[in-house]
C-alpha cells in the first residue's frame, strides 16, 4: 500500500527539518530589503505559489513521479528577477525538499512573457531505503507567463535539476506582482 503525506512518526526533529525549506526564502528575502531600495523605479516584488510533478531520474531511492507544492519570491532587477524558491513533496514513502536561488530573464513576446532562468539548489531527500541526505546542485529552465491584468501572471516553468541525479520539475502557478511603492504593476 502506498503512503502519501508527511509522516509524524519520526518525531519532532523530522517535522522541524521538513519546515526549514519553507522558512529559508522568507529569511533570505528579508535580508534583500536594503537592495530593494536601490532598485530602479519600475521594480517589483513577486510571489508565486506553484504546484506540479517532479520527474526524478537516477535519484537514489526515489523512482516515482512526485506531486509537489512550492513558493517563489522574486525581486525585479533590470531585465529579470532574482528569485528564491522552494518546493517539496512527501509521497510514496519518500521526501524531496528543494531550496533554490535563481536569476530569471524575462523576454516579452506578443501578449506573453517567455523566460529563461538558472541557479543553485540545496536539496534534502529521503526514501524508505535510507534516512535524509543533503546535497548541493544546479538548475536551468524555461517558462512562459500569460499576464492576466492587475499584476497577476499565469506562469508555467520547466526546471531541469542536476544533483542528486537529474530531475525535471514542471510547475504551474499564479505570480502576483507588487510595485515596490505598494501598488500592483
Amino acid at each position: 500500500m502506498m503512503e502519501v503525506g508527511l509522516s509524524l512518526g519520526r518525531g519532532f526533529r523530522s517535522v522541524m527539518w521538513a519546515r526549514i525549506p519553507l522558512l529559508v526564502p522568507l529569511v533570505l528575502t528579508s535580508a534583500l530589503m536594503p537592495i530593494a531600495k536601490a532598485a530602479e523605479e519600475s521594480s517589483f516584488w513577486s510571489v508565486t505559489p506553484h504546484t506540479g510533478p517532479l520527474l526524478p531520474n537516477q535519484v537514489d531511492g526515489i523512482s516515482e513521479i512526485m506531486p509537489t507544492a512550492g513558493l517563489n519570491l522574486g525581486l525585479k532587477a533590470g531585465r529579470g528577477l532574482w528569485e528564491l524558491g522552494t518546493y517539496f513533496s512527501n509521497a510514496y514513502g519518500a521526501g524531496y525538499h528543494n531550496v533554490a536561488a535563481s536569476y530569471r530573464i524575462i523576454m516579452p513576446m506578443e501578449g506573453l512573457e517567455a523566460h529563461l532562468f538558472g541557479g543553485l539548489d540545496f536539496v534534502r531527500y529521503r526514501s524508505v531505503e535510507f534516512d535524509t541526505r543533503s546535497t548541493l546542485g544546479a538548475h536551468a529552465g524555461v517558462g512562459v507567463g500569460a499576464p492576466l491584468g492587475s499584476g497577476i501572471v499565469l506562469r508555467t516553468d520547466m526546471k531541469f535539476n542536476v544533483n542528486p541525479g537529474t530531475s525535471l520539475y514542471v510547475g504551474f502557478g499564479l505570480e502576483v506582482r507588487t510595485a515596490l511603492g505598494g501598488s500592483s504593476e
